[in-house]
């Protein structure tokens, strides 16, 4: 284990695994900004802009009263080895690796509503850390799709965040059982493409399968299995946490601290799809993507995606 001194969240499924792939692309859409209300805040917050405020009152408050704020959708994750962080990007915060490589990959998001709209979110994932005793995984770069979403990650919860073009293609329809399953790739200006998006809208699948069961049974199967993975969140450096505490190494602690907030993921669906990575180009923040990604091959799809996020109250 390599030491150097480095989101998003693997989700927990109910339903049985289902697999889609998509053989054709049918539409591209890059969604716009939204007009939106107020923010419901639970402690003082930076004021947002009138354009960075929520769309309804539905997003205001979580199902419990202790998460303050609402993301629903789908995502994508597909690992990928990466390259090591020369330098952890906050002190006493450890990067683990082996042989100079560490886990990584691309975090691919649809927000149908959340506190900024709907939108679409891509994080490039660079590197397996730990610190006084939590294990997690810390994002290198945050994307966004709308300028309303960037300030609302900027100001209400001080996430460093980037407002560049992505489109997810094919985002509407059916999925396919052939196909080549997912594709991403880098376009200009740092923006994002993915193919096949379809095949990660899973609850479709759900749906119908549950409509069978009460048909042939004559149970009601209508209401959806959610079962509910608790997290940790540290906005400013992008990273997620695991909820439980190893002892901790003293390679691993140090000086500094790191706000947390608690969070609360859940899904409806899950799948594992083939993914085509193409994403060796580079950036200029990130020159060193041509020689330092090694993608798995695969990626972990979750529909029916529901994160619930907590005000900050302790520190890691």
């Amino acid at each position: 284990v390599g030491v150097a001194v480095g989101s998003t969240p693997s989700l927990a499924l109910l339903d049985a695994p289902t697999v889609g792939f998509v053989s054709t692309m049918r539409s591209t859409r890059v969604l716009r900004p939204q007009p939106i209300a107020a923010i419901t805040e639970t402690r003082p917050l930076r004021r947002l802009s009138a354009a960075a405020t929520t769309t309804r009152a539905a997003h205001e408050a979580s199902s419990d009263e202790k998460y303050a704020w609402t993301f629903e959708g789908r995502f994508a994750f597909a690992p990928a080895l990466v390259r090591a962080p020369l330098q952890s990007p906050v002190d006493g915060l450890g990067i683990i690796s082996l042989f100079g490589w560490t886990l990584g990959g691309l975090v691919a998001l649809e927000y149908d509503d959340s506190p900024a709209g709907a939108y679409y979110e891509v994080v490039e994932m660079g590197a397996l850390c730990a610190k006084n005793g939590a294990l997690g995984q810390w994002g290198r770069r945050l994307c966004v799709s709308t300028e309303v979403a960037r300030e609302a990650c900027v100001d209400v919860w001080g996430v460093p965040a980037e407002t560049v073009d992505i489109a997810f293609l094919d985002p509407a329809g059916p999925p396919s059982s052939s196909g080549g399953g997912l594709s991403a790739a880098r376009t200009p200006g740092g923006g994002f493409s993915l193919a096949g998006w379809a095949a990660t809208r899973l609850e479709r699948e759900s749906s119908s399968r549950r409509r069978a069961e009460t048909s042939e049974r004559g149970h009601d199967h209508s209401r959806r299995r959610r079962l509910s993975v608790p997290m940790l969140w540290t906005p400013e450096i992008k990273a997620l946490w695991a909820p439980l505490r190893l002892p901790s190494w003293p390679l691993f602690g140090g000086e500094g601290s790191l706000r947390l907030h608690e969070l609360r993921l859940s899904a409806t669906a899950l799948a594992l799809l083939r993914i085509d990575w193409r994403l060796g180009q580079g950036t200029p923040t990130a020159p060193e993507d041509a020689a330092g990604v090694l993608p798995l091959g695969f990626a972990l799809a979750a529909d029916g995606l529901r994160i619930e996020i907590a005000p900050s109250e302790t520190v890691l």
